[in-house]
């Protein structure tokens, strides 16, 4: 299904990349005020041989809208689902479901620092949440019917500075990545219940308070128009 969806996107960004090409050989417009993008760690599953190009990223679609001073307002997002159940004879009945979304949105400018290249800089504030839920069958029940239940949720805040590099291939296609530095605050929960043993049951919460320094790793993939 990864492979499937991750080929739908390279589908659509070459019609997009063709397009432009296109568009511009009937155009003088060099200017665009907006810009969306991809993760472009995608294209690894499409070459002939083995090579990484940047490292996945927390956000997979990105989406930019510039003014005409070169300010502009960045949102990034990704959403991930994950479930696995098992019911059968041979095995301890089991659940695993997984959910996470992460979100920032940016603002800041971008200037013209060299031909073809572009210095961005500003602040961001980025949201995540995460939620895990696992339960099976506990093993002590001798009617099998009882089941123990994991469940961890994740609450997770940052903001900071940024600064990123963008390098235009052609007039709509350029590929972008970079730096930042944040104050970040996580606050989190983990249980555990057991429906034969409830004497078992806990629940603990923790909150972090860190900076993290996050180096420039993943590459975006972007289309301006």
């Amino acid at each position: 299904m990864k492979n499937l969806f991750f080929s739908f996107l390279v589908t659509a960004v070459l019609i997009l990349m063709f397009s432009g090409i296109s568009f511009s050989q009937s155009t003088h417009q060099d200017t665009f005020f907006r810009s969306a993008g991809v993760d472009a760690t995608f294209v690894n599953n499409f070459l002939p041989f083995d090579n990484t190009i940047g490292s996945r990223g927390n956000y997979l679609f990105h989406f930019m809208k510039f003014k005409s001073d070169g300010k502009f307002i960045r949102h990034a997002f990704d959403i991930d689902v994950f479930g696995n159940f098992e019911n059968n004879e041979s095995d301890i009945d089991r659940d695993d479901a997984r959910f996470n979304i992460d979100y920032k949105i940016s603002k800041g400018k971008r200037k013209n620092v060299f031909k073809r290249g572009y210095l961005l800089y500003g602040t961001e504030l980025l949201l995540d949440y995460f939620l895990n839920q696992r339960s099976n069958l506990d093993s002590n029940d001798p009617n099998g019917d009882s089941f123990n239940t994991n469940l961890d949720q994740e609450i997770s805040a940052s903001v900071g500075p940024f600064l990123g590099l963008e390098y235009k291939i052609s007039k709509r296609i350029s590929i972008y990545t970079e730096a930042g530095v944040y104050l970040n605050f996580r606050y989190g929960i983990d249980s555990f219940k057991s429906d034969f043993d409830p004497s078992q049951n806990f629940k603990d919460t923790n909150i972090v308070i860190r900076d993290i320094f996050d180096l420039p790793g993943s590459i975006i993939l972007f289309y301006s128009f």
